[in-house]
Formats: structure tokens, sequence, C-alpha cells
């Protein structure tokens, strides 16, 4: 099965999960990040919140390794440089562009 242009997009940047973006994650309860525990992936409960600690464990490249089990959040999260692509407001490569350019922000210096 091939990938999307969305897919193709998301796999190319990662930065929704690497730690660049977000702290950690809400998760939808604690059965959610106990599966997720099972699978390898860090959580955290705070105050009565089961949260997927970032950057997560399970990104290796760019690429979600527990993709197919992947909590709702990572299924319904939808980042603005993907609905802008989607949207036909911008190209891949334009897309790509600006997430090397974030990149190189992130870098320390």
């Amino acid at each position: 099965m091939s990938e999307t242009p969305a897919q193709s997009l998301c796999c190319q940047c990662g930065l929704c999960c690497d730690g660049s973006i977000f702290e950690d994650v809400e998760l939808a309860g604690k059965q959610e990040a106990t599966a997720m525990e099972c699978l390898g992936i860090e959580c955290d409960d705070e105050e009565g919140r089961a949260l997927l600690i970032q950057p997560c464990r399970g990104l290796k490249e760019k690429r979600c390794q527990v993709y197919e089990y992947r909590p709702e959040c990572c299924r319904t999260f939808e980042c603005q440089v993907l609905k802008d692509f989607d949207a036909g407001r911008v190209s891949m490569a334009d897309s790509i562009r600006f997430i090397e350019d974030v990149r190189k922000r992130l870098e320390p210096v």
C-alpha cells in the first residue's frame, strides 16, 4: 500500500512527535495510556490526566513505529502545514522547505 501525499509529508516532518512542538499529549484516558505503555511508549498521569510524554519513543527517523496502534489524539491531529497542503494553499515542495527551515531554527547554536 503506497503512502498518500499527506502521509508522505508527515513522514518527512515528525515535529509533532519529536518534542519540538509539544511537551506532552493528552490521551483519552488510563486505558489508552496503558495500551501505549505496553508498546514501550512513555506515559504519565498528571492530575488525573493521562499524558503521552514527548518526544514519543514510537518515533524513529520521523516515522511512527506504532502507527497502527497510535492513540486517538495522534490519529486526529493535523498541523497547519498539513492543513494548508491538503487545502492546496501550499505545494509539497514549499511544505518541505518550511519543515526544513523549522528544523534548522531548532538546531542548537
